[in-house]
C-alpha cells in the first residue's frame, strides 16, 4: 500500500548531468576574461552519468597545492609543452611571447614614480601572460626560417594557444610587435619644444647617432645566474663609447649599431619605402635588443639564464625618448646683410653727359659698410595637398620654427 502524502503523477523520468569548467590563470596578473582562463589543452563541458558514485572529475589534478598547468612564466613549458609541434612553439625560453628570467610575479620590477622617458613603458605589464610592454624586435610570426610559408600560422597557433585567445582578430592586434605603436601617442616631455632638439629615425650619419648613442649608461649581464634563481641575476654598467673617425669607429659595438640601424631600414619587407615611418620602427633593429653587442650571448646558458629582460630593452628604454619619426622637411637658413651709406666723394656731382645720352648727376659709385647683422632661421616645409578637378594639387606652406640674430663673433 503506498503511505506517501505526495505522489508525482504522471510519472516523469529523469537523468542526472554532471558538468565541469576548468578556470586556470597563466599569469596571475591577467584574469580579467574569459579567454585569461580557459585551460587550452583539455575538453571540459557537459558529461553526463547516471551514476552519482561515479561522477566524472577533471582529468587534470586541481589542488591547492599544486601549480595549475597553464601556469608558464619563463622556463616552464606545461601546457604549451602539450601541444607539440611543429604547429607551435614550445619553446619555454622563447623572449618573443614571455619577458626572460621572470620566474614568478615576485620577479617584477615595475616602476612606481613618474617615468623619466617615454622608453619606460617597456616595464609595464602589457596586459598578456607573463609580459611586459614589447620594446625587442623579435616577431614571433616570423620565428621559422626565413621563406618558410607556415611561420605566420605557426606564430598565430602559438600566441592563440599562449593568450587563450582564438579570434584571430583580437589576438593579431594584440601582438608584442604592436607595441611599437604606442611611441606614436605617448610622450614624457614636458611641452612641444623639447622635442626639437630629437634625432630623426631616419637620421643615416655616423656622427648623429654617436651623439644620441654615445655616453648611455646601459646594464648588461656579468657573470652567469642561478637557474630559477629568486633573485636577479649580477649585472654590470656599461658606458657606450661614441665612435671616432668613421674609418675607426665602424667596428666598435656603437658602430655596429649604427650600421644595423640603417641596414634594417632597407629591409623592403618590413619597410617598402626603406624607411622608417614612426618612431617605434626603430624597435625592429636587433642589435638594439636582441643583439646587442654589449650583452654576453656566447652560449645557450647565458642566453637562458643570465640575460633579463631589463638588459635587453635597456638601450630602448634610454633611446626611444630621443628620436622622433620623420616628419615635414626642415631647412636652416642663415643670412647675411649690410647697412650701407655713400663714400665720400662716392657720389657723382658732374652733370655731364655721357657719350650715351645718360646724365649720372646724384649716382653714388661706391659704399661705406656702416653695420653687419647675420641671422639663423629653422624652416619647416609643410605640404598642403587640394583635390581639383584635374586631380590633387599640392602647394606647400613655411612655418618659422626659429629664427635668431647671431652675435657679433
Amino acid at each position: 500500500m503506498n503511505t506517501n502524502l505526495a505522489i508525482q503523477a504522471p510519472y516523469t523520468p529523469t537523468r542526472t548531468a554532471y558538468s565541469y569548467t576548468i578556470w586556470q590563470a597563466n599569469d596571475p596578473l591577467v584574469h580579467y576574461l574569459s579567454s585569461d582562463l580557459n585551460y587550452v589543452n583539455e575538453t571540459t563541458g557537459l558529461h553526463i552519468s547516471d551514476d552519482p558514485i561515479l561522477q566524472p572529475t577533471p582529468s587534470v589534478t586541481l589542488t591547492l597545492t599544486n601549480v595549475a598547468e597553464r601556469y608558464q612564466p619563463w622556463g616552464r613549458a606545461q601546457q604549451m609543452a602539450g601541444l607539440g609541434s611543429p604547429q607551435y612553439d614550445t619553446n619555454r625560453y622563447n623572449l618573443a611571447y614571455r619577458d626572460p628570467l621572470v620566474y614568478g610575479s615576485d620577479n617584477w620590477d615595475f616602476p612606481t614614480n613618474k617615468y623619466p622617458t617615454v622608453g619606460w613603458l617597456g616595464r609595464v605589464h602589457r596586459g598578456t601572460p607573463w609580459q611586459t610592454v614589447y620594446l625587442k624586435s623579435t616577431n614571433l610570426l616570423e620565428l621559422n626560417v626565413p621563406g618558410n610559408p607556415s611561420a605566420n600560422s605557426t606564430g598565430q597557433n602559438t600566441w592563440n594557444y599562449w593568450t587563450g585567445d582564438f579570434k584571430n582578430f583580437d589576438s593579431l592586434n594584440s601582438r608584442p610587435i604592436q607595441d611599437d605603436l604606442l611611441f606614436d601617442v605617448f610622450t614624457a616631455v614636458p611641452n612641444e619644444n623639447a622635442t626639437l632638439g630629437t634625432l630623426s629615425v631616419n637620421q643615416m650619419h655616423l656622427a648623429a647617432w654617436s651623439a644620441v648613442l654615445g655616453g648611455m649608461n646601459i646594464i648588461a649581464n656579468a657573470t652567469p645566474g642561478i637557474p630559477n634563481f629568486s633573485t636577479p641575476p649580477l649585472q654590470t654598467n656599461i658606458i657606450i663609447n661614441p665612435v671616432g673617425p668613421s674609418g675607426i669607429g665602424v667596428f666598435t659595438p656603437l658602430g655596429q649599431i649604427i650600421n644595423d640601424i640603417n641596414n634594417t631600414r632597407t629591409n623592403a619587407i618590413m619597410f617598402p619605402l626603406q624607411a622608417y615611418k614612426r618612431a617605434g620602427d626603430l624597435l625592429r633593429v636587433p642589435s638594439l635588443s636582441v643583439q646587442s653587442p654589449f650583452l654576453n650571448r656566447s652560449d645557450a646558458y647565458h642566453v637562458t639564464y643570465d640575460i633579463s629582460d631589463e638588459m635587453y630593452e635597456s638601450i630602448p628604454q634610454q633611446i626611444m625618448g630621443l628620436v622622433r619619426p620623420s616628419g615635414p622637411p626642415r631647412f636652416v637658413v642663415y643670412t647675411w646683410g649690410q647697412t650701407l651709406k655713400p663714400a665720400p666723394d662716392g657720389t657723382v656731382l658732374s652733370s655731364t653727359l655721357l657719350p650715351s645720352g645718360y646724365n649720372p648727376f646724384g649716382l653714388v659709385t661706391n659704399y661705406q659698410v656702416t653695420a653687419e647683422s647675420a641671422t639663423r632661421a629653422v624652416i619647416t616645409v609643410i605640404p598642403v595637398i587640394t583635390n581639383t578637378p584635374t586631380g590633387p594639387l599640392t602647394n606647400y606652406n613655411l612655418k618659422v620654427d626659429s629664427y635668431n640674430v647671431l652675435p657679433p663673433d
